[in-house]
């Protein structure tokens, strides 16, 4: 789970950002029903704690455009569902259903999954795939429950439809990074594309975005990510700078773990006085009091935090 977890949740949780994705992969009928400017995320998650590590949900809703009932909106909700491993999880119709089944109060509800694994989605899309006699006895079909998942799948996109996109700026690069961070060469090899996106992220979007870069890239990687940064992404280059002189000047000064852990709270606390001015001592206080991997999730919450309290809480 780990940092794309935490990206893809700090990004899309921003309803801005989420009705971009919507506009990208909704049928253009829904699009025109559906009031994107008024999408409100719903809090709360519906994944069980067992499920956690394949799966990181989003919920929202948004009104039908001009249709009311007994004077009240009428909502449509929508469950983001970011899959986490490389191969589609067979069961995800079934586990779908018992998700939406927990908060069904008979709204409409399309299931959305954001899949980046390798290959595309190769599992089941509806849950009638799943229930076994169904093929051989089609008349039993208006028995059993059934719903679709709509697939947003990543991995086989090209980085012009991604491009394309109506998304603002931070999560289009995001989607670039859960495309491609498995495999950092081949992350690398789109940079001369995506660069010029990535100029257009604001500062604080882009610490996160950029964190996320260094961190799934790795040790052996951070120079050659440097290097591709300052050729096809030049404005990018002081904020990617900063992060990697503390992690290195604090590595020498107090030992690796130690110095990483504390490069990572120089990285928070700049994040968080670029968004929120001066810092309250109980803030600096909380962050000292903060380890890794907890200080990774709060630099990628941090982007998208309404306030400081939520850079801090538990997800």
């Amino acid at each position: 789970m780990g940092g794309h977890d935490a990206v893809f949740k700090r990004i899309f949780s921003n309803p801005a950002h989420a009705a971009g994705e919507l506009a990208s992969v909704l049928s253009t009928e829904l699009v025109a029903v559906l009031d994107l400017e008024e999408l409100e995320l719903v809090p709360g998650s519906f994944v069980d704690d067992a499920m956690q590590e394949r799966h990181t949900d989003l919920m929202f809703r948004a009104p039908v455009r001009g249709r009311r009932r007994h004077g009240r909106p009428i909502y449509v909700y929508l469950y983001f569902v970011f899959e986490h491993l490389s191969w589609p999880d067979p069961l995800t119709p079934f586990r779908l259903n018992q998700y939406m089944d927990c908060f069904w109060t008979l709204p409409i509800i399309i299931p959305l999954i954001v899949h980046h694994g390798h290959g595309g989605w190769r599992g089941p899309r509806t849950l009638h795939d799943m229930i076994e006699g169904l093929d051989e006895l089609p008349a039993l079909r208006r028995f059993v429950p059934n719903f679709e998942l709509l697939i947003d799948d990543l991995a086989l996109a090209t980085n012009a439809q991604l491009t394309a996109r109506p998304l603002l700026p931070a999560p289009k690069v995001a989607t670039w990074l859960l495309r491609d961070g498995r495999n950092v060469r081949k992350l690398l090899s789109h940079a001369a594309v995506w660069g010029p996106e990535l100029e257009l992220v604001v500062p604080g979007e882009l610490i996160a975005l950029l964190y996320y870069l260094l961190s799934i890239a790795g040790p052996g990687y951070l120079d050659e990510v440097r290097k591709v940064i300052h050729i096809y992404s030049p404005a990018s280059e002081a904020s990617m700078i900063s992060i990697l002189d503390q992690f290195r000047q604090e590595g020498r000064q107090e030992g690796r773990q130690e110095g990483n852990v504390s490069a990572l709270r120089g990285v928070l606390r700049a994040l968080l006085a670029d968004r929120f001015g001066v810092l309250p001592p109980k803030v600096d206080a909380r962050i000292d009091a903060t380890e890794s991997p907890a200080l990774e999730q709060c630099i990628l919450r941090a982007a998208a935090a309404a306030q400081l309290d939520d850079v801090f809480a538990p997800h």
